[in-house]
């Protein structure tokens, strides 16, 4: 998971920071309220803290869950 994180923070700051739209964010949160490997605030398949990667427009769900 720090390996994860490392690199998807450095995505974040080699694109200057840029988050995801509001809008994008709230499809993506929604999409994880009823997944299996949700629980609580974090996806069991990749550790994530889901709400957070939402922020980040170069994330993806690990089972395709987030619109493309």
């Amino acid at each position: 998971m720090a390996t994860s994180f490392a690199t998807s923070m450095a995505r974040f700051a080699s694109s200057g920071f840029k988050r995801a739209p509001e809008q994008t964010h709230k499809l993506r949160t929604d999409a994880c309220a009823p997944c299996n490997y949700r629980r609580q605030n974090r996806c069991t398949l990749c550790g994530c803290f889901f709400a957070m990667k939402a922020w980040l427009p170069h994330e993806d769900c690990p089972v395709g869950r987030w619109p493309g």
